[in-house]
Protein backbone atom coordinates (compact mmCIF):
# COMPACT_ATOMS: atom_id res chain seq x y z
CA UNK A 1 0.00 0.00 0.00
CA UNK A 2 2.91 2.37 0.26
CA UNK A 3 5.96 2.84 -2.13
CA UNK A 4 8.14 4.04 0.43
CA UNK A 5 8.82 4.06 4.01
CA UNK A 6 7.49 7.03 6.24
CA UNK A 7 9.93 8.95 8.08
CA UNK A 8 8.12 10.71 11.21
CA UNK A 9 9.76 13.16 14.18
CA UNK A 10 9.69 10.61 16.17
CA UNK A 11 8.87 6.80 14.40
CA UNK A 12 9.08 5.66 11.10
CA UNK A 13 5.78 3.82 9.27
CA UNK A 14 7.58 1.28 7.13
CA UNK A 15 7.11 0.23 3.64
CA UNK A 16 6.52 -2.82 4.01
CA UNK A 17 3.90 -4.45 7.17
CA UNK A 18 6.21 -4.29 10.66
CA UNK A 19 6.20 -8.46 10.51
CA UNK A 20 8.23 -7.95 7.08
CA UNK A 21 10.35 -5.00 7.65
CA UNK A 22 11.07 -5.76 10.77
CA UNK A 23 11.74 -10.05 10.37
CA UNK A 24 12.59 -11.99 7.35
CA UNK A 25 12.98 -8.46 5.15
CA UNK A 26 15.49 -7.04 7.87
CA UNK A 27 19.26 -7.88 7.23
CA UNK A 28 20.80 -9.49 10.79
CA UNK A 29 24.10 -10.18 11.28
CA UNK A 30 25.16 -13.74 10.60
CA UNK A 31 21.57 -14.80 8.98
CA UNK A 32 21.31 -15.49 5.33
CA UNK A 33 18.99 -13.52 3.11
CA UNK A 34 17.78 -13.96 -0.06
CA UNK A 35 18.45 -10.78 -2.16
CA UNK A 36 18.10 -8.94 -5.90
CA UNK A 37 21.61 -7.69 -5.80
CA UNK A 38 23.12 -5.64 -8.75
CA UNK A 39 27.06 -6.53 -8.58
CA UNK A 40 28.99 -3.26 -10.26
CA UNK A 41 32.45 -3.32 -10.88
CA UNK A 42 33.57 0.35 -10.89
CA UNK A 43 36.37 2.07 -12.39
CA UNK A 44 38.57 4.45 -11.18
CA UNK A 45 36.90 7.77 -12.36
CA UNK A 46 33.31 6.27 -11.47
CA UNK A 47 32.36 4.67 -14.43
CA UNK A 48 30.42 1.37 -14.33
CA UNK A 49 32.30 -0.73 -16.60
CA UNK A 50 30.41 -3.72 -15.93
CA UNK A 51 27.62 -5.18 -13.43
CA UNK A 52 24.74 -8.30 -13.44
CA UNK A 53 21.73 -8.08 -11.68
CA UNK A 54 21.37 -11.82 -10.07
CA UNK A 55 19.17 -13.42 -7.39
CA UNK A 56 21.68 -13.80 -4.64
CA UNK A 57 22.26 -14.77 -1.11
CA UNK A 58 23.22 -12.08 1.41
CA UNK A 59 24.81 -12.37 4.74
CA UNK A 60 26.04 -9.42 7.35
CA UNK A 61 28.69 -9.85 8.62
CA UNK A 62 28.43 -7.11 11.34
CA UNK A 63 25.18 -4.70 12.65
CA UNK A 64 26.94 -1.22 12.56
CA UNK A 65 25.95 2.31 12.65
CA UNK A 66 26.45 5.54 11.31
CA UNK A 67 27.76 6.41 14.17
CA UNK A 68 30.14 3.59 14.46
CA UNK A 69 31.11 4.47 10.87
CA UNK A 70 31.97 7.95 11.10
CA UNK A 71 33.65 7.10 14.50
CA UNK A 72 36.29 5.03 12.85
CA UNK A 73 36.33 6.88 9.59
CA UNK A 74 37.23 10.06 11.62
CA UNK A 75 39.76 7.81 14.02
CA UNK A 76 40.51 4.36 12.68
CA UNK A 77 42.80 4.00 15.78
CA UNK A 78 39.46 3.92 17.44
CA UNK A 79 39.34 0.47 17.10
CA UNK A 80 42.17 -0.40 19.06
CA UNK A 81 41.21 2.13 22.38
CA UNK A 82 37.72 1.26 22.50
CA UNK A 83 35.98 -1.72 23.71
CA UNK A 84 32.88 -1.09 21.66
CA UNK A 85 34.85 -0.97 18.36
CA UNK A 86 37.28 -3.71 18.31
CA UNK A 87 34.94 -5.90 16.49
CA UNK A 88 35.15 -3.77 14.05
CA UNK A 89 38.85 -3.60 12.88
CA UNK A 90 38.55 -6.03 10.22
CA UNK A 91 36.67 -3.67 8.29
CA UNK A 92 39.02 -0.29 8.67
CA UNK A 93 40.41 -0.33 5.60
CA UNK A 94 36.89 -1.34 3.51
CA UNK A 95 35.64 1.51 4.85
CA UNK A 96 38.63 3.57 3.39
CA UNK A 97 37.58 2.27 0.15
CA UNK A 98 34.28 3.15 0.87
CA UNK A 99 34.69 6.58 1.29
CA UNK A 100 37.05 7.05 -1.81
CA UNK A 101 34.90 5.46 -3.94
CA UNK A 102 32.21 7.16 -2.82
CA UNK A 103 33.82 11.06 -3.16
CA UNK A 104 34.64 9.77 -6.60
CA UNK A 105 30.80 9.15 -7.72
CA UNK A 106 29.81 11.54 -6.27
CA UNK A 107 31.79 14.15 -7.79
CA UNK A 108 31.27 12.01 -10.94
CA UNK A 109 27.81 12.65 -10.61
CA UNK A 110 28.31 16.39 -9.99
CA UNK A 111 30.05 16.75 -13.24
CA UNK A 112 27.34 15.57 -14.77
CA UNK A 113 24.90 18.20 -13.84
CA UNK A 114 23.18 16.41 -10.79
CA UNK A 115 20.81 18.15 -8.56
CA UNK A 116 22.64 18.38 -5.09
CA UNK A 117 19.63 17.68 -1.99
CA UNK A 118 22.19 18.47 0.36
CA UNK A 119 19.95 20.53 2.56
CA UNK A 120 20.19 21.30 6.01
CA UNK A 121 17.95 18.78 8.27
CA UNK A 122 17.06 18.98 12.43
CA UNK A 123 16.50 16.45 15.00
CA UNK A 124 13.70 17.61 16.87
CA UNK A 125 14.03 16.19 20.33
CA UNK A 126 10.49 15.42 22.09
CA UNK A 127 8.90 14.62 25.66
CA UNK A 128 7.34 11.67 26.62
CA UNK A 129 3.65 13.10 25.51
CA UNK A 130 5.17 14.18 21.91
CA UNK A 131 5.72 17.85 22.27
CA UNK A 132 8.98 19.08 21.04
CA UNK A 133 11.54 20.74 23.27
CA UNK A 134 14.45 21.28 20.85
CA UNK A 135 15.41 21.56 17.75
CA UNK A 136 19.13 20.47 17.03
CA UNK A 137 20.82 20.87 13.60
CA UNK A 138 21.51 17.02 12.10
CA UNK A 139 24.71 17.29 9.78
CA UNK A 140 24.98 14.27 7.18
CA UNK A 141 27.85 12.41 7.40
CA UNK A 142 30.69 10.63 5.49
CA UNK A 143 29.03 7.45 6.58
CA UNK A 144 25.50 8.60 5.48
CA UNK A 145 26.49 9.93 2.17
CA UNK A 146 29.05 6.34 1.19
CA UNK A 147 25.36 4.76 1.31
CA UNK A 148 23.58 7.02 -0.51
CA UNK A 149 26.45 7.28 -3.05
CA UNK A 150 26.23 3.17 -3.53
CA UNK A 151 22.29 3.22 -3.82
CA UNK A 152 22.13 5.74 -6.07
CA UNK A 153 24.82 3.97 -8.33
CA UNK A 154 22.98 0.83 -8.21
CA UNK A 155 19.58 2.84 -8.81
CA UNK A 156 21.27 4.58 -11.85
CA UNK A 157 22.80 0.97 -12.86
CA UNK A 158 19.23 -0.99 -12.43
CA UNK A 159 17.53 2.06 -14.66
CA UNK A 160 19.95 2.03 -17.44
CA UNK A 161 19.53 -1.80 -17.82
CA UNK A 162 16.33 -1.80 -18.05
CA UNK A 163 15.89 1.55 -20.08
CA UNK A 164 18.24 -0.61 -22.93
CA UNK A 165 16.26 -4.06 -22.56
CA UNK A 166 13.42 -1.26 -23.92
CA UNK A 167 10.98 -2.61 -20.64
Amino acid sequence: KRGTSVYLVDRVIPMLPHALSNGICSLNAGVDRLSLSCLMKINCAGEVVDYEIVESVIRVDKRMSYTAVQAILEDEDIVNREPDYVQYRDFVALFQEMKELSAILRERRKARGAVDFDFPECKIILDKEGHPLEIKPYERQTSNMIIEDFMLAANETVAEHFFWQEL
